[in-house]
């Protein structure tokens, strides 16, 4: 239950500091946001660092290969690379 209503949480805090939620358009937009959020979060992916990660990522790449930059590709891909010092 708690991990329920921490989740309608996010979703209303998301939902009421959206303003372009009001047209169809916004609300396509948001449902897109929100999936690909949600999907980091159950993937274990940093959210942060996941979506920075494949927004800086060459948009060519991401067309050529779009299944090696889903939130589970990006954790395992991350998993096996080896952490500096300063990641710790």
């Amino acid at each position: 239950n708690n991990f329920r209503e921490r989740m309608l949480r996010t979703e209303k805090l998301i939902e009421s500091s959206s303003m372009f939620r009001r047209s169809l358009e916004g609300r396509f937009a948001l449902d897109v946001i929100r999936t690909v959020m949600q999907t980091a979060v159950a993937a274990g992916a940093p959210v942060h660092q996941y979506l920075v990660s494949v927004l800086r990522s060459d948009p060519e790449e991401i067309a050529k290969h779009p299944d090696q930059f889903t939130p589970r590709a990006w954790v395992l891909r991350h998993a096996a690379e080896p952490r500096s010092p300063s990641s710790s």
